[in-house]
């Protein structure tokens, strides 16, 4: 059993588990065939050695001991090698030995073994080898049999050492005939399904869709399936041995200037075609290089499918794309004009209600004063809803994380929304988990408030008694290392009815026209909730029963963070301008701002108005300069605590200003706080590059302006009440 594993260990030298089945039955039977001439010959060896017949002795020891090492020679992949050396030795051998030895029945032997192994060690595309092969098994034959060479010298055999040699002839010749047989057999199974192999690849070449072509390696057509002719307009022998130029508007250029058709595989590309009509197509082609079993590249294949449509749908898709987004992008930019053109009048509508409210009105006018406010602050808050709206359409919301301590922010959120509570009659509540006291996270805490504060203003709008809660809680930990957090508002108001809960977040939808009547409202908050919270990777949910309240609620994923060393508690990221759309601001305890000298840049007459007064309620006498140019001249010959500067100007901008003014030394660290009514990303943005530590929008609220002016001009926190 041991000696036969070897045997069989042998045999499969050399044969590569790469390769198909052809060429790995073609290296064992060139093992087989080598180990059998050498194993068979030794009887002849020691049947020459008894005999002293020393000449064929020592050829046909040296055919053994050459057969042996063929395997070798397959183990080192020299396939082509072995075989010739098989030939060269075996049948050269045999043709001296026969005629020095005078006897026919040896070359009967080598018919048999000769003429099958030549056909079967070589595979049809060595045709060359093939009939070399066969050519010099023949004249060998011819030489011996016909022509009766005669050597140089001959041995005289006695009649029993012939009859002896002839046996030995007949008994080979048998055992090998019977090993061909068995191995032929095995090649025919082999090779009829190899057949039907090629018969079911060709049916699916011609079945398929896509266009099949194979050439040589200089581009020369041999074969193309339906799929090719239809598509070019040739029939198959109309592109018989004509090159893939013809049909191609790259003559193989694309393909051969890659470097060396052996080392590359494959290429794929979209290529421009042409029909027989001249008419040409884009297409999508594919070309790999086909190799022997051996590796060697004996062609290409070529694929190809008309794409001319698939492209023409892809380009409209990209221009209608295009100018959809043209069309977002100038509707955000009408919008954010309009809305420059519309705060710069509101700003003076907003900024004197508050200063007559202050400057203590008549009982008969703090209604009239108070309504007047209140309408055109419901006015700004739409103009914000329509440009938040807008910029997500154009693609232009950007969600920005800083450090932000969460607990700290819903407490201010709280303050904000109790006063208006307290007025409607209603009680508010927050339910935070203790958990979240103290901890900073890394979220976008001015859009968190943004959808807190629209949920908390709908809750209150529709609860006319009772109570409304904003709750947060921990659900687990994130991914990231941070907490998944739930929010959820609840309030005992009107409630939503049950087919009505998915209506309420489309645009300029309300759950009913009564309760728009009722209420009010232009339906865009809850579609701005759900929009931000996209953008942070969540969604709304409700959960609602008419006439018994709703509860809306989101899980947001935050990372852990913290607050930077420098900030404390009144200045840091913890505490984002939330405030600017509040009331009861005007009770929080702030420093006065009492004889700090201020520039105030801004050329509307209004605005002028409304800042001067605001500033001189404050203790505060500034100096007005109508554009950037006369603000630089001021600059130069005062020294100033701080700067409100206005971007939009005549002569010379606010951006130009201020970065004229960051140049000089002296003024390196002079608080400037942007005054603008615009609120594009692009400006904010800008007005931080050229030097700007704050902005704000138009209209403002007068006690935003004065929390900022404290913050950046670092007041003491024990100075007086404003």
């Amino acid at each position: 059993m041991g000696i036969f594993l070897k045997f069989r260990e042998v045999v499969n030298w050399g044969v590569p588990e790469s390769a198909d089945n052809n060429l790995q039955e073609l290296i064992r039977l060139c093992n087989v065939c080598a180990l059998i001439v050498s194993l068979g010959v030794i009887p002849f060896v020691l049947y020459y050695a008894f005999h002293q017949l020393w000449f064929v002795f020592s050829t046909i020891s040296l055919v053994s001991v050459v057969n042996a090492g063929i395997p070798f020679v397959n183990r080192r992949r020299q396939y082509t090698l072995a075989r010739v050396i098989f030939f060269a030795v075996n049948f050269s051998v045999g043709f001296i030995n026969s005629t020095v030895l005078g006897q026919a029945s040896l070359i009967f032997l080598y018919m048999i073994v000769g003429l099958p192994a030549s056909v079967a060690l070589f595979r049809p595309q060595e045709s060359t080898l093939l009939y070399c092969a066969l050519g010099f098994v023949t004249s060998l034959l011819l030489l011996d049999l016909v022509f009766d060479v005669v050597p140089l010298f001959e041995y005289q055999l006695s009649e029993t050492i012939i009859f002896e040699l002839s046996v030995l002839s007949s008994v080979g010749s048998v055992a090998c005939l019977l090993v061909f047989v068995v191995f032929f057999r095995k090649e025919g199974a082999i090779s009829r399904r190899y057949f039907e192999q090629i018969v079911i690849n060709s049916q699916i070449i011609n079945s398929s869709l896509d266009a099949v072509l194979f050439c040589d390696l200089q581009g020369r057509i041999n074969f193309v399936n339906v799929a090719a002719e239809k598509l070019y307009g040739f029939s198959s022998v109309e592109l018989n041995d004509k090159t893939l130029s013809c049909l191609m508007s790259w003559p193989m250029s694309k393909f051969s200037r890659l470097p060396g058709v052996e080392s590359v595989d494959s290429w794929t590309g979209e290529e421009l075609q042409m029909r027989r009509d001249g008419s040409t197509f884009v297409a999508q082609v594919s070309v790999f290089v086909v190799k022997d079993q051996v590796g060697a590249p004996v062609g290409m294949a070529v694929t190809s499918r008309d794409i001319t449509d698939k492209k023409q749908i892809e380009a409209d898709l990209i221009e209608a794309k295009n100018e959809a987004e043209k069309a977002a992008s100038a509707k955000a930019q009408f919008l954010a004009t309009m809305s420059h053109e519309i705060r710069t009048p509101l700003n003076g509508v907003i900024g004197i209600s508050h200063h007559l409210l202050e400057d203590h009105p008549k009982p008969e006018h703090i209604e009239s004063l108070n309504v007047l406010n209140y309408a055109a602050e419901n006015l700004l808050s739409l103009i914000n809803d329509v440009l938040d709206f807008s910029k997500m359409d154009a693609g232009r919301l950007t969600i920005e994380k800083t450090p932000s301590e969460l607990g700290a922010l819903l407490e201010k959120i709280k303050g904000i929304v109790s006063y208006q509570a307290q007025e409607k009659g209603v009680a508010f509540e927050l339910e935070l988990d203790c958990g979240l006291r103290g901890q900073v996270f890394n979220f976008d805490a001015n859009r968190l408030t943004q959808i807190l504060l629209n949920l908390i203003g709908n809750a209150l709008k529709f609860t006319d008694q009772g109570m409304v809660s904003l709750g947060c809680r921990i659900l687990g930990s994130s991914a990231r290392g941070g907490a998944r957090l739930q929010f959820e508002v609840r309030d005992t108001g009107i409630g939503i009815a049950q087919e009505k809960q998915e209506l309420i977040f489309d645009l300029f939808s309300q759950a009913d026209n009564r309760v728009s009547r009722t209420y009010g409202g232009t339906g865009l908050g809850l579609a701005i909730v759900r929009r931000l919270l996209h953008a942070m990777g969540s969604d709304v949910t409700v959960t609602s029963q008419e006439g018994f309240g709703s509860s809306f609620g989101f899980v947001l994923e935050f990372e852990s963070a913290q607050l930077p060393p420098q900030e404390n508690a009144d200045c840091s990221p913890s505490t984002p301008a939330i405030v600017e759309n509040t009331d009861n601001i005007r009770y929080m305890k702030q420093p006065s701002l009492a004889g700090i000298r201020v520039l105030v840049a801004e050329d509307n007459p209004v605005n002028v108005m409304v800042v001067s007064k605001l500033l001189n309620n404050w203790g505060v006498k500034p100096d007005i300069a109508n554009n950037g140019k006369q603000a630089i001249s001021l600059v130069r010959k005062n020294r100033y605590d701080i700067i409100l500067m206005d971007l939009h100007m005549p002569i010379l901008d606010g951006f130009t200003a201020v970065e004229m003014i960051r140049h000089w030394h002296a003024c390196h660290e002079l608080p400037i706080i942007a005054l603008s009514a615009s609120v594009t990303e692009e400006f904010q943005s800008r007005a931080k590059d050229v030097g700007m530590n704050d902005y704000i929008t138009k209209p403002f609220n007068p006690e935003v302006l004065k929390l900022k002016m404290v913050k950046h001009l670092q007041l003491p926190p024990s100075s007086a009440v404003g």
